[in-house]
């Protein structure tokens, strides 16, 4: 510590607005300067070995300062070179046709726009086609695929609806390759901000052939079951509001917060319909249009969009949100008891975790403790991680995968 004498002097003396850095330097003798150099030097080397970082991918602890991957800073090189090329791979999917749910956003339009890109034609549902249209074609290359987009406006809150859509698959195609079952309620908006997606008009009016016009008009959807899905589960398709709970008032706070005894029947039997059911009808009712007529060398896939939240492997779970976690453990069941009978038949059925994503990876979210939190993570990552069964023709059937490898339920 001698050498470190002359600046405890000479800062115990100056003037505080003089206490500077190059000020204090410029007084050291070259013995002291050596000292603080080696001090910074010793510093900074412990400072970059504290900067360890868990790869995000397999979970390997890497050296922040040399070994992350250039577009990727939670992932370790290895990692992040396979997500990159993953993302960036060419998807063929000539003459392929593939229905993907909750293709309007994020990961499902990710998920449908790939596979345009690859020569499928896609029939995407979403509660709001006209917008989904709109973002559609915001795409730079949307004229190149815009006939081979069918969107389909389907509220997965009404059985009658969507018994209605299957109906129209089965007579309107000759087969189905792809069945990407995306579509998931985790988040219950308020009824205004619904309205408020309904009433987005189409910006091209030329655009309009992509929505597949329907027997039962959007409006009359809204009537029905987006306000309360317990009055459309049976055939009726009118609403009795003695029949049904009444509507709860619009949460005063985000529903992935709230506990068992908060989440209200509707919202819980919306989770449900949107999350399990309605997947359960298509897996099923759809199977013939998988298996149609083919070459024996095809390979049909059936991808379910799944999360951490319907892991049991996950020891660790909040008290918020259980609906949605045992709405993705049934998911999951339904994977596993499914997958090996269809497997006979070459249609190969996974659930994919996409992983943690925004449609901006460099926003920051916060979370239960309001730490700050970035996502690993953007809509083209996970829509890679989605559909990469079919990009690398795999076989594997009743598994979860996870970062492109299999990984415990």
């Amino acid at each position: 510590m001698r050498g470190f004498l002359p600046i405890l002097s000479l800062t115990t003396n100056m003037n505080p607005a003089k206490k500077t850095l190059p000020t204090v330097l410029r007084r050291l003798d070259s013995a002291a300067r050596r000292n603080l150099h080696r001090l910074l030097q010793k510093k900074s080397q412990a400072y970059l070995r504290s900067l360890r970082k868990k790869c995000y991918c397999c979970r390997q602890y890497f050296d922040v300062s040399k070994s992350s991957h250039d577009k990727y800073d939670c992932m370790c090189v290895a990692c992040g070179t396979q997500s990159w090329e993953k993302r960036n791979a060419v998807l063929d999917a000539q003459n392929k046709i593939a229905v993907v749910t909750g293709a309007r956003v994020k990961i499902g339009f990710a998920c449908a726009v790939r596979l345009l890109r690859g020569g499928a034609v896609v029939i995407a549902t979403t509660r709001f086609p006209e917008d989904a249209v709109n973002r559609f074609s915001k795409q730079p290359d949307f004229e190149q695929w815009k006939s081979r987009l069918h969107v389909y406006g389907l509220d997965f809150r009404s059985i009658r609806a969507v018994e209605a859509f299957i109906e129209h698959l089965q007579h309107q195609y000759s087969h189905i390759d792809y069945l990407i079952q995306n579509a998931a309620q985790t988040i219950r908006m308020a009824a205004d901000e619904y309205e408020k997606l309904y009433a987005i008009p189409l910006e091209n009016p030329s655009n309009q052939s992509c929505i597949v016009e329907t027997s039962q008009p959007v409006a009359l959807l809204q009537a029905t079951s987006c306000s309360n899905p317990l009055a459309v589960v049976g055939n009726t398709g009118h609403c009795d509001a003695s029949s049904v709970v009444p509507l709860v008032p619009p949460p005063l706070k985000n529903s992935w917060y709230l506990k068992v005894e908060e989440v209200s029947t509707v919202e819980f039997v919306e989770v449900q319909l949107v999350n399990v059911t309605v997947p359960f009808l298509l897996c099923a009712r759809l199977k013939s249009l998988l298996t149609a007529s083919r070459s024996n060398s095809e390979r049909m896939y059936v991808i379910h969009v799944t999360a951490v939240e319907g892991q049991f492997s996950q020891r660790s779970k909040s008290k918020y949100h259980v609906h949605n976690n045992m709405a993705k453990a049934a998911l999951n069941m339904m994977t596993l008891t499914i997958a090996q009978d269809y497997a006979r038949e070459r249609i190969y059925v996974t659930a994919v975790d996409p992983g943690w994503a925004d449609v901006d990876y460099r926003l920051k979210t916060v979370d239960f403790d309001g730490r700050l939190l970035k996502a690993p993570l953007d809509e083209w990552d996970s829509a890679a991680r989605v559909l990469d069964p079919i990009l690398v023709q795999s076989t594997a059937h009743g598994v979860l995968l996870k970062d492109f490898r299999s990984v415990s339920w």
